[in-house]
């Protein structure tokens, strides 16, 4: 995942030439984001026997593409230095950590939580407290430190695997850039290596994780890199364009994608997920269109802006919905979970029947939404601040102070 928004693009302008941001894809990566959320949801119904969202796991390929290609508009050009490199890094961990961070305290208490119910009483839970693999307290140092998408410690908050290995693709594209390694040959070598790669050792299909997600985030963050330069350089081409012919264009896009993910997510076509998504950001990326216009609205990109609090996020808050469903039951003797004896381990699935089922699909999206509105205020945007002051604090240029002794002021701000 990557940075909100902070401004919707003119209409009209080109965001590779006027600096601003590209709203619609924002909007995109929040419609991306919710249908993540609803793919982990264990419910019944319709929703939960569709094909987009059973395979919406692909929809984190879109994000590594999507991250790839507004890092390089946004610093592809001002990591030149070791300092711009350090400046770069700090405001990136203020972007992601505070939430992953916050999250991982959460569950942890929840499980302190679990551990004490438990004792001496006759409740037993699904599954203990603090029981591996996927709570095990072995792996908290290991999601302290970024490193639980590596293979190596499983991940508590399991969204957050992609988050720490996205951390390390920001250190290799920082050096690249200021090393001048980032050309369109490397770039394109580098994502068909990782999908090669995927494609004969991972598995029958582009559903994993740790370990080889590392080669996920390599094809698609590549991609994503590889798209923007290749745009940035014919910015005029987007004006150029009859609005026919882009709404055309975009509704093909968005045909072809949403075709792609119902069919191809457990099947070994699933491999070039991320070079489809980096034509889709690329027709996207013009803003021309009819889609691009309603993507473009407020709501749609305030849903972008919660992007990050809804993927972060909606795990936890799933495991307390399904929690206080299952505590209502019993108190009230109304049947609302199930267990699933096909899980590799014991889940809660919510409801038996399709209407309530799909009530609690939409209620718990209300819910992730609503939750990641006070995330984001409360605690991305504070820690993004605290970074940013830190790195120009610590990093920043500063003017030379004039002779009448007035304080310096930081020339250049970097978001």
């Amino acid at each position: 995942m990557l940075t909100p928004a902070d401004q919707v693009s003119g209409a009209g302008a080109h965001p590779a030439a006027s600096g601003s941001r590209y709203a619609t894809l924002d909007s995109l990566r929040g419609l991306c984001a919710c249908l993540v959320a609803l793919m982990h949801f264990p419910s019944s119904g319709p929703v939960f026997d569709s094909p987009l969202i059973r395979h919406s796991y692909l929809m984190l390929d879109f994000f590594f593409v999507l991250s790839g290609f507004v890092i390089a508009h946004s610093y592809g050009h001002r990591l030149e230095t070791p300092r711009q490199i350090k400046m770069f890094l700090c405001l990136r961990f203020g972007r992601i950590y505070p939430l992953h961070l916050m999250m991982l305290f959460l569950l942890l208490a929840l499980e302190s939580l679990k551990l004490l119910a438990s004792m001496g009483t006759s409740m037993v839970p699904v599954t203990p407290a603090f029981a591996p693999p996927w709570r095990g307290m072995d792996s908290v140092l290991a999601n302290l430190a970024l490193l639980n998408g590596f293979g190596f410690y499983n991940t508590w908050n399991i969204p957050s695997w992609s988050i720490a290995i996205e951390f390390f693709a920001y250190v290799a594209f920082a050096l690249a850039a200021m090393l001048g390694l980032l050309s369109h040959r490397r770039l394109a070598c580098m994502a068909a290596l990782a999908i090669v790669a995927l494609a004969l050792f991972a598995g029958p299909d582009m559903d994993v994780l740790y370990g080889w997600g590392v080669l996920r985030c390599v094809a698609g963050f590549s991609a994503g890199v590889l798209v923007h330069r290749m745009v940035s350089r014919t910015p005029g081409s987007a004006d150029e364009q009859a609005p026919a012919a882009a709404w055309l264009q975009e509704a093909g896009m968005i045909l072809a994608v949403l075709a792609f993910v119902a069919w191809a997510g457990d099947t070994r076509a699933s491999f070039v997920a991320a070079p489809l998504f980096a034509v889709a950001v690329a027709v996207f990326a013009r803003e021309r269109g009819v889609i691009s216009r309603m993507l473009a609205t407020r709501s749609m990109t305030r849903l972008g802006e919660l992007s990050y609090s809804i993927y972060m996020i909606h795990m936890p808050l799933q495991y307390l919905f399904i929690k206080c469903a299952f505590a209502f039951e019993k108190m009230s003797g109304v049947p609302l979970t199930r267990l699933d004896a096909g899980s590799p381990v014991p889940t809660r699935f919510i409801a038996d029947d399709a209407v309530t089922g799909t009530l609690a699909y939409l209620a718990m999206l209300l819910l992730v939404i609503g939750v990641s509105m006070l995330s984001r205020r409360f605690i991305e945007i504070p820690g993004q601040r605290f970074a940013r002051a830190f790195a120009q604090h610590r990093w920043g240029e500063r003017r030379r102070a004039p002779r009448t002794g007035r304080n310096t002021a930081p020339a250049t701000r970097w978001r």
